[in-house]
């Protein structure tokens, strides 16, 4: 057989329709590989393909070393290949534009949590909204900033900016509801619920209640942390209902033993309820299996151990 002949019978020739489908199926491989790296991580065998599949696509579109072929509908390979070229070129452009975009967005989100961890709530407010605006789907983003926007709002309240108060107080809630639509199951989010709304409680006592529902919903998804139940304890006694208050952080020091503040919170209730001898019995399993040189427990424990019979 002559070259020609056998140039002639290539499986990939220009004219056979099989070649492009052949050239289509490697590049949305080579797609894929893009959208799987960009969700998840690359091992070697993907970074090769990576690689190689642009490398295979250019040899197939280019006409072998002094062949003579008809282009197909009018086109020649070099059109071809330029094409794959640019699109290729177009991907990786676009891919790292991405990058680019989520990392920069990275960037004032953790400039502005720097800010909101050192109490610097007002400077950090406008480069969470930037995070956010770089990438909105992030609800780590948006469960910050409804925090963050729910101190400032305390703090317009207590400047007398009753309308600047409300709006933000607003701000937090939608900010912290679309994180947890977003991630209904995540039981930080439900923690960072309850915050808000516990500080949106210096403005409205009606958000208690709000409080109390997020924590009982974290404790659904927490069972088992204690400090979620000692909150929720805490929260029951905000509410007046010291019954409930002291059933909970009996739970939580069930769970937790050496909860000093827990059993600390439940002396506390035990002595307000007039169960003095249980107060004493829990300042004392602080005294001498917690912190045996706390001074508030000490005062506590001579003060009623004076007034009990």
């Amino acid at each position: 057989m002559k070259n020609s002949d056998f140039e002639n019978s290539n499986l990939f020739s220009a004219s056979d329709f099989g070649f492009w489908i052949l050239i289509l199926g490697l590049f949305v491989g080579w797609l894929s590989i893009l959208i799987t790296n960009f969700f998840g991580f690359s091992v070697v065998p993907v970074a090769l393909y990576f690689w190689l599949i642009p490398a295979m696509s250019y040899i197939l579109a280019s006409p072998p070393q002094g062949a003579n072929r008809n282009p197909p509908l009018g086109w020649n390979r070099g059109y071809t290949s330029g094409i794959l070229v640019v699109l290729i070129l177009f991907a990786i452009g676009y891919l790292l534009f991405a990058i680019g975009k989520f990392w920069y967005a990275d960037a004032r989100f953790n400039r502005a949590y720097q800010f909101a961890r050192a109490g610097y709530y007002k400077e950090a407010y406008e480069p969470f909204h930037q995070a956010i605006s770089l990438n909105p789907s992030e609800p780590f983003y948006r469960d910050e900033l409804s925090y963050t926007t729910a101190v400032l709002a305390v703090a317009a309240f207590e400047q007398k900016e009753a309308s600047l108060a409300g709006q933000l107080a607003q701000e937090a809630i939608t900010q912290n509801k679309i994180a947890l639509t977003t991630s209904p199951n995540n039981v930080n989010f439900w923690k960072t619920r309850t915050k808000v709304f516990y500080a949106l409680s210096t403005i409205d006592k009606k958000y208690n209640e709000e409080a109390l529902e997020s924590l009982l919903i974290a404790q659904k998804l927490a069972p088992t942390e204690a400090k979620i139940a000692y909150n929720l304890g805490l929260l029951y006694g905000r509410v007046g209902n010291s019954q409930m208050a002291i059933k909970t952080l009996e739970e939580t020091i069930s769970l937790k033993p050496n909860y000093g503040d827990a059993r600390y919170a439940l002396a506390l209730y035990y002595n307000e309820a007039g169960r003095q001898p249980e107060a004493i019995e829990q300042l004392e399993y602080i005294l001498t299996k917690i912190a045996t040189d706390a001074p508030e427990v000490k005062e506590k424990f001579k003060e009623w151990s004076a007034l009990s019979p």
